[in-house]
């Protein structure tokens, strides 16, 4: 059975930008921010993905063309191996790889190791820092490779997780031998201080934020009830009004979950599960949170021991890793909608997506490394920006054979990854037909947003589709 994510009802989930109206109220993982103004959009002729030259594809084996595509990928040319990618899906016999191509997942180039980082990497939302660590944390600056030791009051911290706005973390200690986790709010480049924004920690093996920042997603909950420890699974608590609802889930082979991870739309988790016979034969599955489907299992029929599934940005992929049968541990994608079976990505584990979707880092004995990806685009848009004085300059093209109503969002970061100014730039959706696209200039507003340094700029279709940008901002007086 598919997931089909469109179909899923939606529960009570604003976007991005909702965090700007809700901040001040909310007091929890989220503070105000600058409103961004609408923007006027014009609709453009949007050309074709320039093409590669017929005497390059004409003759040429699979392996030739892909070798192409990954090394124009590789030198930033997207559009230009866009065409060598569908060149080799018409031919290839070679179906993994095809796979590989069709989704997206192909390693284009890798940066790192870096062997100061190691465990659990932590993208920052602007996607500048990665935070890592096992007890002790660290931070590594991505664009100078400074690493930060992070300072709390001796408090060991693990298992760690960004606010959407960058300015808080959830992670997990070590409380009386069990697993509780707690809201920390980042002070400046190199410390947390510990905050009471929820009442009192949750006894729980992680905490994450939706991609709103108003919930909580926590995994392995136990709450004390009298003299008993019952184990509660998955809890999602709403930090505005305080309430809890659990997840259901009932699998007589499974019947336990851990370390789940919400969809970009925060109406689909995914999870690991197992059973006390087999604890290390642990499945990945995908459900919705309305529990109108069944759950999807992810991870196949092959066994192994999976765990940290974490899904991509634009909401198609899910990187977890499987470790058993004497091999190495291994990063694993697979389609969210159950399509197809996982793939190999590389050797390595803990997973974590960047805020574009367009890298994955993976902790291995050699340090954290960072896979950029390539292959067809996971999107039918194409998002392209550039700083013009005080505007930023966007541009959307739907590829697609079908028009699209388009929603985009955008939120500023400072220089310590915290966020600013956010909002809606559209009025109303956009209706793109295809072949066509939009282009506007946002303009970045006085006041605090001119320390912005990086944006995130979302482009949400009304079929659920969705793509992502960031872009780097030079500094203005």
């Amino acid at each position: 059975m598919r997931l089909q994510l469109e179909t899923c009802r939606a529960v009570t989930v604003p976007l991005l930008w909702g965090l700007v109206a809700l901040g001040a109220e909310a007091g929890v993982g989220v503070d105000p921010e600058v409103p961004m103004a609408p923007v006027s959009w014009a609709l453009f002729e949007a050309p074709a993905s320039p093409a590669v030259a017929a005497a390059e594809v004409a003759g040429a084996s699979p392996e030739r063309l892909f070798e192409r595509a990954r090394a124009l990928a590789a030198e930033g040319k997207a559009r230009e191996a866009r065409s060598l990618w569908e060149a080799l899906l018409a031919v290839d016999p070679n179906e993994g790889r095809a796979a590989m191509v069709a989704n997206g997942w192909v390693i284009t180039a890798t940066d790192g190791p870096y062997p100061e980082g190691r465990h659990y990497p932590a993208w920052s939302p602007d996607g500048t820092r990665i935070l890592f660590g096992y007890g002790a944390l660290g931070c590594v600056r991505l664009q100078d490779g400074q690493v930060n030791s992070i300072q709390t009051d001796g408090t060991k911290l693990e298992v760690h997780r960004w606010s959407p706005d960058g300015r808080y973390v959830i992670a997990r200690s070590i409380v009386d031998k069990h697993p509780h986790v707690r809201l920390w709010r980042r002070e400046g480049e190199a410390s947390l201080q510990s905050t009471d924004r929820i009442p009192q920690p949750y006894e729980a093996v992680q905490g994450e934020f939706s991609p709103d920042g108003h919930r909580l997603l926590l995994s392995g909950v136990t709450k004390v009830m009298g003299a008993e420890r019952v184990p509660m699974g998955i809890l999602v608590r709403d930090l505005v009004s305080g309430a809890e609802s659990l997840v259901r889930w009932r699998d007589a082979e499974r019947p336990a979950r851990n370390h789940a991870s919400w969809s970009p739309d925060g109406k689909a988790i995914v999870f690991q599960a197992y059973g006390s016979q087999k604890p290390a034969d642990r499945a990945v599955f995908a459900m919705c949170l309305d529990a109108r489907q069944s759950p999807v299992l992810l991870s196949g029929a092959g066994g192994g021991n999976c765990a940290l599934p974490r899904v991509s940005p634009c909401g198609r992929s899910v990187a977890y890793h499987r470790e058993g049968g004497g091999g190495p541990e291994t990063v694993m994608l697979a389609r969210i909608d159950g399509d197809g079976p996982p793939c190999e990505l590389a050797e390595g584990r803990q997973p974590a997506w960047s805020p574009d979707g367009t890298m994955l880092a993976y902790d291995t004995p050699a340090g954290i490394v960072i896979a950029h990806l390539g292959g067809m685009p996971p999107s039918p848009f194409e998002i392209s920006a550039s700083a013009v004085g005080e505007a930023l300059r966007v541009e959307v093209r739907n590829t697609a054979e079908v028009e699209h109503a388009l929603t985009v969002g955008c939120r500023l970061f400072d220089a310590q990854s915290m966020g600013i100014a956010s909002g809606p730039l559209c009025a109303a959706p956009v209706v793109v037909p295809p072949g066509k696209g939009i282009r506007g200039e946002v303009g970045l507003p006085p006041g605090p947003g001119a320390g912005a340094r990086t944006a995130l700029l979302t482009v949400v279709s009304a079929t659920g589709a969705r793509a992502l940008a960031l872009v780097r901002l030079e500094p203005r007086p």
